[in-house]
């Protein structure tokens, strides 16, 4: 098990805005669409803004919902 495991729980995406200090959490399933392009859309609206650094951790384990 990972320092990140023990962290953040597993099945979920955290992406962390630095500049403005919070963290934003999604839960993601993998066969939930809805999810998915949420993520898609933060991560394009993240790209879209000059100088906001996103970080994302991804923690999974072995087994799943």
């Amino acid at each position: 098990m990972s320092i990140l495991d023990e962290i953040l729980p597993p099945h979920r995406f955290y992406f962390h805005n630095r500049s403005l200090g919070y963290w934003f959490q999604c839960k993601f399933f993998f066969s939930c669409f809805d999810n998915f392009v949420f993520l898609l859309l933060i991560l394009h609206s993240a790209q879209a803004i000059h100088g906001v650094r996103v970080k994302l951790t991804i923690t999974l384990s072995s087994t799943f919902f």
